[in-house]
């Protein structure tokens, strides 16, 4: 299991969810099972990425996930719940529904890529005995980081194993002069896995072909044509 996570929100952690998931599935384990959970209850984005808003079906006591491609499955919040119901799941009733998720399928699968909520909240603890490998998202904001730091003192705490943090959002690109600036600053991901002592990934940047390929629904068809995407894919090439 792998738990995509980032102390705040905003930082694009489930499009690198996607990404990761993809990767490991096209060219790492092709004939190997994955799963892409999203367990972000309050504002699920996968079945928005993936532009499959399909139900998910109730089977044999627990929730059965869409085959998106053949051996790439995803199960999202977002498909399960109405609008009004994300107000009303909380504190037990969503443990207990997360928990047997958890029990019922992660043992179907090679891979199980996890988009968690941003920050710390009682999803993680649920993840917590199945020692899910961690991969941090964060921008070079110092409020993203700071977050950050309280993730990676989380899975610190409970001996996780750190894969590496992506720095995303690192510069963005002016189409007038062609320049290149940080909006953020520039050193804040590689201070902060120097501290901790694990891997920066990657310093992706600011790309206005995903935002506008998921406005249009193309994200997910056109993921091998992002610089990100390929930056990972190079990156994670020895981890799985």
């Amino acid at each position: 299991m792998i738990s995509v996570m980032s102390g705040k929100g905003g930082v694009g952690k489930s499009t690198m969810a996607v990404f990761i998931s993809h990767i490991i599935y096209k060219h790492f384990n092709k004939a190997k099972k994955i799963l892409l959970l999203d367990i972000d209850l309050c504002g699920p984005s996968i079945s928005t990425l993936l532009n499959n808003t399909n139900s998910i079906t109730y089977e044999n006591n627990s929730f059965k996930p869409i085959e998106h491609e053949k051996n790439f499955f995803f199960l999202s919040f977002g498909n399960i719940l109405k609008e009004s119901d994300a107000v009303i799941w909380r504190g037990p009733k969503k443990s207990a529904v997360l928990e047997k998720i958890l029990t019922n399928l992660v043992s179907n699968y090679d891979y199980v890529i996890v988009d968690t909520p941003p920050g710390i909240s009682e999803e993680h603890n649920n993840l917590l005995k199945y020692n899910p490998q961690i991969i941090a998202v964060t921008s070079s904001q110092n409020l993203a980081l700071n977050d950050t730091q309280a993730t990676l003192d989380y899975a610190l705490e409970n001996d996780l194993s750190v894969i590496g943090l992506i720095q995303n959002m690192t510069t963005i690109k002016c189409y007038e002069c062609n320049n290149e600036f940080y909006p953020f600053g520039s050193e804040g991901g590689k201070l902060l896995a120097k501290e901790y002592n694990i891997e920066l990934l990657a310093e992706l940047n600011m790309d206005v072909n995903i935002l506008n390929s998921v406005e249009d629904g193309t994200f997910y068809d056109k993921l091998i044509e992002f610089d990100g995407y390929n930056i990972l894919k190079e990156v994670l090439n020895n981890k799985f």
